[in-house]
């Protein structure tokens, strides 16, 4: 059953992400430094949903939050990412990776979307662990399309009022339509209801 919700959260994470806007500013940035500089939040999400659900279904769950679980959750995410970033940086040499403070904001909200999925969604750890790698997977998918509808938009000659921004917001529209078919149809093929 892991398949199921790996193919399937992978999607909806891809279109989640997409269509509602999270890491809108990560997606569309001026001067990208590749694939490797989305690694991060990648491993950000995979780490943050690995480290989320136990907390709050398991330590947290007696104090019986409510509401404001949500709120908690949001210095959780940016604890996670700081530290993910530090590790990254210190692993690459320099410190931070990420200078700016988009490591505290989750990476454009990315990481604390893809969080408060494995939290509502996960009903035991197998499934946190498969729905935080399809996540992650989910936004490296996002990231690489864009990438490159970025390069070949450069390369391309486009009306000069589609260049930039406006093109990656029409394909990243486009791409979350996309994104509900896959999600729709890996959950049928492997036996959702």
């Amino acid at each position: 059953m892991g398949i199921v919700y790996f193919a399937f959260f992978s999607a909806f994470a891809m279109n989640s992400l997409l269509s509602l806007g999270f890491g809108l500013g990560f997606f569309t940035r001026r001067s990208p430094a590749g694939l490797a500089e989305a690694l991060v939040p990648s491993l950000s999400a995979l780490i943050a949903g690995l480290v989320v659900y136990p907390l709050f279904a398991f330590a947290l769950a007696p104090f019986a939050l409510g509401f404001l679980e949500n709120f908690l959750l949001l210095p959780v995410v940016a604890l996670t990412c700081v530290l993910v970033d530090l590790g990254a940086g210190s692993l690459v040499g320099g410190g931070r990776r990420f200078g700016d403070q988009t490591a505290l904001s989750g990476f454009d909200g990315v990481v604390y979307a893809s969080s408060y999925m494995v939290l509502r969604l996960a009903s035991d750890y197998g499934e946190a662990v498969a729905f935080s790698a399809g996540a992650s997977l989910g936004f490296l998918v996002c990231e690489a399309v864009l990438a490159a509808v970025r390069e070949r938009s450069e390369a391309e000659s486009i009306p000069r009022c589609l260049r930039g921004t406006p093109l990656l917001i029409l394909a990243s529209g486009l791409f979350a339509l996309c994104t509900v078919f896959i999600a729709s149809t890996a959950y049928t093929a492997f036996g959702g209801r």
